[in-house]
């Protein structure tokens, strides 16, 4: 997530479709960016066709070019306008650029990460498909499984108006070779947010050696942040952790990217549609650098 020398949030790629919940998410990060004395916000449209009229060019199938300029030219305006848009939200030293172009989405978004030495992807996420236009709700899923970078969602209903609680999601399953400590620590004082450790898995089956060694060890590792910890009872991880992000007033839940396990749980189908039309809680995915 981090710029890897500091653990900074140096520079931010935000993709849009130009919708309602894309602008939401690019408002959200850039007033978030303050905080995070962000220095560069890379906006990036891909107008990859899927279903293009096409003509034969030495037996590969192609859109007319001037249906692709047409295409470059309006991401271009719309894109610009965005800029404008955001510049009032951000401090006076963070730079904002755009990219567009016709690959597809997540090969355009990697494409960046590496390019632009990304530290962080920042995405809305709505509840409804939009007709099928709205390309980053209807594929946070995806872009959530391929990213090589952590990845901040922006529910349709969050605004920024400070973090003063984080709340850390972990299972109790290698915790030192999981949890990217320093990069959390950075987060949480640029915020200035105080932090809840949620686990949701004690009543699992766990042995208690094992459970009281990785207990010792994240009690260790987070002991300067003075957080608080809490072990809600839910049979399901992810309505556990929603239900309590909520009762709680959460402002930011921290989840850490692990192939298999929590994150995907939290992006089951009907989790995510309550996290987007039910909650206002934003979530970021942190990958250990």
């Amino acid at each position: 997530m981090f710029n890897k020398k500091n653990n900074e949030m140096k520079t931010i790629l935000i993709p849009t479709d130009f919708s309602t919940t894309a602008l939401n998410a690019a408002k959200y990060i850039s007033a978030m960016c303050k905080k995070t004395e962000t220095e560069r916000l890379i906006l990036y449209h891909s107008y990859e066709i899927v279903h293009p009229d096409t003509i034969l060019l030495t037996d590969i199938l192609e859109p007319p070019p001037s249906q692709l300029g047409e295409l470059e030219n309006e991401a271009i305006r719309k894109l610009d306008i965005l800029k404008k848009t955001l510049s009032p939200l951000v401090n006076d030293g963070t730079v904002i650029e755009y990219i567009t172009n016709d690959l597809p989405l997540i090969e355009g978004i990697d494409e960046i990460i590496i390019n632009e030495k990304t530290d962080l992807v920042t995405v809305g996420i709505s509840g409804t498909a939009n007709d099928g236009k709205n390309v980053i709700g209807s594929n946070t899923l995806q872009i959530m499984k391929e990213c090589k970078t952590s990845l901040l969602i922006v529910p349709s209903a969050a605004t920024f108006n400070g973090i003063k609680q984080s709340m850390l999601a972990v299972d109790l399953h290698d915790i030192a070779g999981t949890i990217p400590v320093a990069q959390l620590k950075e987060l949480l004082l640029k915020l200035s947010s105080k932090l809840v450790v949620v686990n949701v898995e004690h009543h699992e089956t766990m042995g208690a050696d094992t459970l009281m060694k990785e207990e010792t060890i994240l009690h260790h590792l987070l002991n300067d942040l003075n957080p608080e910890y809490d072990y809600p009872d839910n049979k399901n991880k992810a309505e556990g952790l929603l239900m309590f992000a909520e009762k709680q007033n959460i402002n930011l839940i921290i989840v850490v990217h692990r192939k298999y396990g929590l994150v995907e749980q939290l992006f089951h189908n009907s989790i995510t549609k309550k996290l987007a039309i039910k909650t206002s809680t934003p979530l970021i995915i942190l990958h250990k650098n």
